[in-house]
């Protein structure tokens, strides 16, 4: 049993920073080469976009290397902040200068200390996420605080930076051609209802607890095709393949993309990215695809059931809060931004006294929160984008 939680590496890491950093300024530092730890998930990367462009900014000649997983790589590919990605912990055999610490592990903190690789300055998330405890922001907000101290006092957190880094995204060669692969798509699979609207639908998640049933799915299908002619286009990768055909099935409707199998073949993010800006529309639970498509500014509507408050919702987005039964609470202790916001987003959260929690056990297992949202609720949710 690991006796070490989280919380411990946040501390580990304040302290290897304060060591590394001792009697150094911020400000003054001027690094040749950069190493960003990002080891996360598809929404945490697509939420820290915007910290590679910063960096570049404020060290316009530095040589930038990011450090994540595999499978998140290409999310980086031609990335204008970002000359150089790898992949595992092995291939750091060098010493950067800067070391930023965005999201590690125990393995990259020993080797920031390792006497070949140790850096000569060091930010990271630990000492954020002390200051922040018990109210945590957006992750992008904490992700820009990390490198915060690098920036020369520059107080200018704008953002619409994060939108600006989708439009360095759509411009690249790559996004062209996976995009005229997506348009291929379009006249191999949708047939008579070509030029109908398409509402791209990821039904999964990385937790079951995260999942809302794929029957409710199935029926707010029906509604928007019955009601509004949008044509659902359930999508997923290789293993939620049984889950997109399954959803398919119920609905009776619809067409299905699954990444790697299906036009556009390529099973890389930025196909996927390049695709899902064909459509008019995403629906989906709290995932990685849910914040590919924030950064792609296509309307969207997140359902969200364990997952904490505001910390992962689309920026700037719409909130609607509900309590266990599935009636709308107003909380004045959420940010007016997002109560407020007049915009093409839309998160509907069934926030219960239990939230949030591991997202393995449950407490109320025989109806989860995520279980609580109703069909009609996320209907009448979306109506108000359409």
């Amino acid at each position: 049993m690991n006796i070490f939680t989280e919380k411990h590496l946040y501390f580990a890491n304040f302290l290897a920073s304060r060591f590394i950093s001792a009697s150094k300024r911020a400000e003054r530092i001027s690094p040749e080469t950069i190493l960003c730890v990002k080891w996360d998930e598809i929404g945490d990367m697509a939420s820290t976009l915007h910290v590679f462009s910063l960096l570049r900014q404020r060290y316009p000649e530095a040589e930038i290397t990011v450090l994540c997983k595999p499978f998140v790589a290409n999310m980086l590919e031609n990335h204008p902040g970002v000359n150089h990605v790898i992949t595992s912990v092995e291939e750091w055999k060098k010493q950067y200068q800067l070391v930023v610490e965005l999201r590690g592990t125990w393995q990259t903190l020993w080797k920031s200390l390792h006497w070949k690789t140790m850096p000569n300055y060091r930010v990271d998330r630990g000492w954020v996420r002390f200051v922040q405890r018990g109210k945590q922001p957006h992750e992008t907000v904490t992700n820009y605080r990390i490198i915060k101290p690098l920036l020369s006092g520059d107080e200018r957190w704008d953002r619409k930076l994060y939108p600006s880094v989708a439009a360095e995204v759509n411009a690249m060669e790559w996004i062209r051609k996976c995009r005229r692969e997506a348009e291929e798509y379009d006249l191999l699979h949708m047939g008579d209802i070509k030029g109908i609207r398409m509402a791209m639908v990821h039904v999964g998640a990385r937790r079951v607890l995260r999942q809302w049933p794929l029957t409710n799915f199935a029926q707010l299908a029906q509604l928007l095709w019955e009601n509004q002619r949008i044509w659902p286009i359930w999508v997923g990768v290789g293993d939620e393949k049984a889950s997109v055909l399954e959803v398919q099935q119920l609905a009776g409707l619809g067409s299905a993309w699954i990444g790697g199998e299906t036009v556009p073949e390529d099973a890389s993010l930025l196909s996927f990215y390049a695709f899902m800006q064909q459509c008019d529309m995403f629906i989906g639970n709290e995932s990685g695809p849910l914040q590919l498509a924030d950064v792609a500014g296509i309307p969207l509507l997140g359902i969200f059931g364990p997952g904490v408050e505001n910390v992962f919702y689309p920026l700037d987005a719409k909130v609607v809060k509900l309590d266990g039964e599935g009636k709308e609470i107003i909380d004045s202790v959420l940010d007016d931004a997002y109560l407020n916001a007049k915009n093409n987003k839309r998160v509907v959260h069934c926030y219960m006294d239990c939230n949030p929690c591991d997202q393995v056990h449950c407490v109320n297992a025989n109806r989860p929160c995520i279980q609580r949202i109703s069909v009609e609720g996320v209907y009448g949710t979306l109506l108000g984008i359409l």
